[in-house]
């Protein structure tokens, strides 16, 4: 027991002396190629410093150095480790030239990748089964997306996640409920009954809970990179999707829309805050949000018991659903 302890406290100890060298290492280099800039009189200019770091190779023989180079350079979209580099080199360098030089590079590298990433993004799509695919496609559809677009064109353009959990499936649910109204297989669907209620929300579930899971799991890697690059480049201002391809984009808000999903089903006071956001609210088909309007509570009873109700029949049954889903982490 006791050799146990001390093999662990001596690896322990061994990592954080690692890190301290690397740390070291890192603001080294940043010293180096900071001076070295500065006696050759280099501006903000991201293409001359390229130009400098390149043609000296006691520069550009190091770690900082090699990541912006491959970032710059680099014909393929696989430099998962430079972006960890610079993103880990970015926050502690006080250079505004090395500043500068960083952001243009992962810029430069996140616009020649887009076409890499739509791949990459529908790649993980595929991987999922064909019955888990139309599941999918049935809730979150590319007419489902291009709609939700026309109503809050930010948030689908957006790859960050928002910063309020459960947003994307609050303002959705105009849309999420008239989806249930085209495919569920009862005759004069009335959700103010209770059993036609529980079946719309099993329905909800089974195409949710079955198949967010597979694609948030198969996406992640993929986005956490996007994100990362998104950082660098801006955090203040963000990098959207408006120039990219509509598949770009429809897989992004996917994984946006289960991540939400993933987010709710973890919050046990998100439901009070939705509970409290649709008594408080109207539901508004045309902008399809959530807009305060206090005078209309009256008539808005029956909509928002319906809502209410619908909401946590689904995450009783997402919750369920993606458990059992969670079991198998293969996804055939």
């Amino acid at each position: 027991m006791v050799n146990h302890i001390i093999s662990t406290i001596s690896i322990v100890f061994a990592f954080a002396c690692l890190r301290l060298v690397a740390g070291t290492n890192v603001k080294g280099e940043l010293k180096k190629i900071s001076q070295f800039l500065a006696d050759k009189g280099a501006s903000e200019n991201p293409t001359e410093i390229l130009g400098l770091i390149r043609s000296d190779d006691a520069i550009n023989s190091g770690i900082l150095a090699h990541s912006i180079l491959s970032l710059n350079d680099a014909t393929d979209c696989d430099q998962r480790k430079s972006v960890a580099k610079v993103s880990k080199y970015l926050p502690i360098t006080m250079d505004e030239r090395v500043r500068s030089v960083i952001r243009h590079v992962t810029k430069v590298y996140f616009d020649r990748c887009r076409s890499g990433y739509e791949a990459k993004l529908a790649g993980a799509f595929s991987e999922m089964s064909e019955k888990q695919q139309r599941k999918m496609l049935s809730m979150l559809g590319d007419d489902f997306v291009e709609h939700y677009h026309s109503l809050d064109a930010n948030m689908v353009e957006d790859i960050m996640a928002p910063s309020e959990a459960g947003l994307l499936f609050n303002r959705s649910l105009p849309l999420i409920v008239d989806s249930i109204r085209a495919q569920i297989s009862i005759k004069d669907l009335d959700l103010r009954l209770k059993k036609h209620n529980f079946a719309a929300a099993k329905l909800l579930a089974n195409r949710l809970g079955k198949s967010c899971p597979a694609f948030h799991l198969n996406s992640r890697p993929i986005i956490q990179e996007m994100r990362q690059l998104i950082t660098i480049v801006d955090p203040a201002e963000g990098v959207k999707l408006t120039s990219s391809s509509d598949s770009l984009r429809a897989n992004v808000f996917r994984y946006k829309y289960c991540e939400d999903v993933d987010r709710i089903r973890k919050s046990a006071k998100l439901m009070n805050i939705i509970r409290r956001s649709l008594k408080d609210s109207q539901i508004d088909a045309e902008i399809g949000s959530l807009v305060r309007n206090r005078r209309f509570i009256p008539l808005l009873l029956i909509p928002i018991v319906i809502g209410g109700t619908l909401i946590l029949a689904f995450l009783a049954f997402a919750l369920e659903a993606w458990i059992r889903s969670g079991l198998d982490p293969v996804y055939p």
